[in-house]
Order: C-alpha cells, then structure tokens, then sequence
C-alpha cells in the first residue's frame, strides 16, 4: 500500500490594486511525515501555521 511521505500545504490570497493592477501574497510549508503520524492531522496543523503567517503578514500591510 503507498504510503503519504510529504505534505505540501500553500495558501495564497491576490489583493487588487488601484488602476487595476493586483498583488498575490502566499505562504507555504512542506512537513515530511514521520511513522505512526496521522497524514489529515499533520496536514490540519500545517494549514493553520500556513494560513495564520498569510493572515498576519496581510494584516501587518493594512489589507483587509
């Protein structure tokens, strides 16, 4: 049976711009699985870091 070895989680966000330009902010992790860890719970806690660092930079920089 094939086993989940990695898991890459990636969040991004685009942002428009005045005169129609936009900006994508994303933020990403790759967490390599050790045995006896639960791929959806690893995968859970991957996301919220991932998704927490995306939300506090676009916070430092004033988006909403």
């Amino acid at each position: 049976m094939a086993r989940v070895k990695e898991i890459h989680v990636s969040v991004g966000r685009t942002v428009g711009l005045p005169n129609y330009g936009s900006i994508r902010f994303d933020d990403a992790e790759v967490v390599e699985l050790e045995p006896g860890d639960d791929p959806n719970q690893v995968y859970a806690d991957a996301y919220a870091r991932v998704a927490g660092r995306l939300s506090a930079k676009l916070q430092q920089m004033g988006v909403k």
